[in-house]
């Protein structure tokens, strides 16, 4: 009961933080009050459920059914109106929970100890596993994932499997909500100096390091963006077991794989297995390095299974594959007429923020890329693939290109990725350069080709204010000319 009054109290801090920041996230809290060993009391949250309840609700396939959650929502709210704002509740609740699920180490993480409200508020119970004290099986951490963000979850918020604008505006909440809780590290950081000293079972000095190393409080507010943006990145492998006829999906992290690996190489000295690529940097995490350390994996897993039965069948092999909780079945593509339609109607639009400083020493321009509105469908009438590129023109031999990362099947991707030049002449230069932006799709080797583009005069990042630190930013949605 300690240990779940001081998470909670730790939750109430952190939405403090985002309301003080006019930042509502729906967070719903229960008062909870310990009373003696293993004694107290707690507040009781009306009209919820538990996961678990949800899914057994829709009989014994509901666990497997991704709309559940949709489904369970429009049952309780009947009206539009009424759904839109349950739907508003959930992607505000669940991205403030994800959030302080991460930055706590909440672990333990099952559908018994994640609720619902009718209202469509997301909140969390049971909090004896902390501040990375990890449920372990076989050696392996049962809790996998930074923070459970599922599929059921994640078909409220789009309304489907194919990403569109509401899956931006869960992004965008979640990185909000992670800057103003590095913005306002102190009032996190008191408490838990105070009661590193109690006697409260997982409570020390480690705790507080525990919570800077997930705040990445060395990172800017951009990198960190980027990097927790990329915390839900993972390989999805498909298993076949020889007693089952339908194979299932697990979703494994790089790390998570590059665990296995070094246990078993602890386990089987003699073994040559193939390595894979090398310990994880600051930017590690985006998909270029993903899809080329693909071919590290499948060469390892491959190599795996044509080992002895001793090796390839042992207890880690088999942990590591079972399913948990974040494992569903396959996506679908789904396109509508809706989409179609509303892909001819609305205009694209990119969210980028350019920034300048000029110091004398060393001037840059840095080009931060979000979000993605209203991509038109291909011809074939499939979503893009979708990256951005940018150069600074007049530039004859493109020597200034940069891209970002391929957003695969989607009208409306999120890179948040940014993208960096050294400016050689100060500033005077920037009143003679232009920004070529553009949106291409990625078809093959050969087979690229240019969707929209949006020139921008480099000398309105003249005319704008410096801000204490020296920057120059020019910042907002740039609706952006098809390409003909």
């Amino acid at each position: 009961m300690r240990q779940d009054a001081l998470v909670l109290q730790m939750v109430s801090f952190m939405n403090g933080i985002w309301l003080s920041e006019h930042l509502d996230l729906r967070m719903i809290t229960f008062r909870c009050m310990p009373v003696g060993y293993r004694k107290g009391m707690a507040e009781l949250v009306l009209d919820c459920a538990t996961l678990c309840e949800i899914q057994k609700e829709f009989g014994v396939t509901g666990v497997f059914k991704e709309d559940i959650l949709m489904n369970w929502l429009m049952k309780h709210n009947t009206t539009e109106f009424m759904y839109k704002q349950a739907l508003d509740n959930f992607t505000r609740s669940c991205a403030g929970w994800c959030v302080a699920t991460y930055v706590l180490g909440i672990g333990d993480r099952h559908n018994d100890n994640i609720l619902v409200t009718t209202a469509g508020h997301v909140f969390h119970i049971d909090f004896g596993k902390y501040m990375g004290d990890w449920q372990t099986a076989g050696g392996f951490r049962r809790d996998r994932v930074p923070f459970v963000f599922t599929d059921e979850m994640y078909h409220v918020i789009n309304g489907g499997n194919q990403q569109k604008e509401s899956y931006q505006t869960f992004i965008d909440y979640c990185c909000q909500a992670f800057n103003y809780l590095r913005r306002n590290y102190t009032i996190l950081a008191n408490p838990l100096k105070m009661m590193a000293c109690s006697d409260i079972a997982g409570m020390n000095v480690e705790s507080l390091n525990f919570v800077e190393k997930n705040l990445m409080l060395e990172l800017s507010e951009t990198d960190a963006v980027i990097q927790f943006t990329q915390l839900i990145n993972l390989y999805k492998v498909e298993v076949i077991r020889e007693s089952e006829i339908v194979s299932s999906y697990v979703y494994r992290s790089f790390n998570e794989f590059n665990e296995l690996y070094i246990k078993l190489r602890r386990r089987f000295p003699t073994v040559a297995f193939p390595p894979l690529s090398s310990g994880t940097r600051m930017r590690s995490n985006v998909r270029e390095v993903a899809q080329r350390r693909m071919v590290d994996i499948e060469s390892f897993l491959r190599y795996l299974f044509t080992l002895s039965p001793e090796i390839c069948h042992c207890d880690l092999v088999y942990t590591f594959f079972h399913l948990i909780l974040r494992d569903s079945n396959i996506h679908s593509y789904i396109g509508t007429e809706e989409s179609v339609n509303e892909s001819h109607r609305s205009q694209c639009e990119v969210y980028l923020k350019i920034q300048y400083n000029g110091n004398k020493q060393h001037s840059q321009l840095s080009i931060f890329v979000g979000h993605v509105k209203h991509l038109a469908l291909l011809t074939t009438g499939q979503a893009p693939d979708a990256y951005v590129k940018s150069y600074i023109r007049p530039d004859p031999q493109n020597l200034t290109k940069k891209k970002t990362q391929v957003v695969k099947a989607s009208q409306n991707p999120t890179f948040n990725r940014e993208m960096y030049y050294d400016i050689a002449g100060g500033e005077n230069v920037l009143s003679t350069r232009v920004l070529e932006v553009s949106v291409w799709n990625s078809g093959g080797l050969m087979d690229n080709n240019k969707l929209y583009l949006l020139y921008i005069p480099l000398q309105k990042l003249r005319n704008r204010p410096e801000d204490r630190k020296g920057n120059r930013v020019l910042e907002g949605w740039f609706a952006f000319d098809k390409n003909v």
